[in-house]
């Protein structure tokens, strides 16, 4: 929490890594540069309209690479940037979501871009609440960039102000009443399918098809109270616990 964080939008640390997020293919760098990021978007949350164009450009850079995996990517380090630009959806939706969702329906209008969207955005549009500033919040879009808005905020209040629209128990806040906590789901797993976005499902056709993603195979593994065996998602009986009788959604957070 240095005194200076807010003068990272004016100093030339920002430009060098959004470049490098839109130009760089080294996954591993990219991945790094995307986390942080979501760690500086809090200090700096009045960067300005150019800048926020190049977050917005960023996440659909990434989330298309999740859907391409190209072929010299190993397929592990693509699970993880898929987490790191889920984080980042998270962010963006949290603090800019009238931009952000306008970014969307542009974006995602297009032809080309439309498998990225049901593969991979889509997903992630299923574990965050609508957010009250759609509704409420803006008479214009300049109204989430202005500095007024950010003023009586601290950092930590801007992480929990994105934390309160998630609904992935991994991501969201346990102040919100609405959240359940992974202690209370582990003891009682029945609770799990009463919650959109339970980290305890079976990921299979979660994603989209089960050929198209890395996480189709996964078995996911409960938390355990202190004793006991380690429990899988495996049997019939437990996925009937766990799964709502719909597609399984997915987190990345829990792969």
């Amino acid at each position: 929490q240095p005194p200076w964080k807010h003068k990272f939008s004016q100093a030339p640390l920002l430009p060098s890594l959004l470049k490098c997020l839109k130009m760089d293919t080294d996954v591993i760098v990219l991945t790094t540069g995307v986390l942080v990021l979501i760690t500086m978007l809090p200090m700096i949350p009045q960067s300005g309209k150019q800048h926020l164009h190049d977050f917005f450009d960023i996440f659909g850079r990434l989330s298309s690479w999740c859907l391409k995996k190209p072929g010299h990517v190993t397929e592990i380090y693509l699970v993880h940037l898929h987490a790191s630009v889920y984080a980042l959806f998270h962010r963006l939706y949290g603090m800019y979501p009238c931009n952000f969702v306008s970014f969307l329906r542009s974006h995602y209008s297009m032809k080309e871009n439309l498998d990225t969207f049901e593969e991979v955005v889509r997903p992630m549009m299923e574990h965050v609440r609508i957010h009250p500033e759609l509704v409420t919040g803006s008479k214009s879009k300049d109204h989430e960039l202005d500095p007024r808005r950010w003023k009586r905020l601290e950092t930590h209040d801007v992480v929990i102000e994105c934390a309160k629209i998630s609904l992935d128990p991994a991501e969201a806040s346990y102040e919100d009443g609405d959240s359940v906590s992974p202690q209370v789901s582990a003891r009682f797993p029945h609770r799990a399918a009463d919650v959109a976005a339970s980290p305890y499902v079976d990921t299979q056709n979660s994603c989209g098809s089960a050929t198209s993603t890395p996480y189709s195979s996964a078995r996911l593994t409960l938390l355990n109270t202190p004793g006991q065996p380690p429990q899988t998602l495996s049997s019939p009986s437990t996925r009937l616990l766990t799964e709502p009788p719909q597609a399984a959604l997915w987190s990345p957070s829990s792969v």
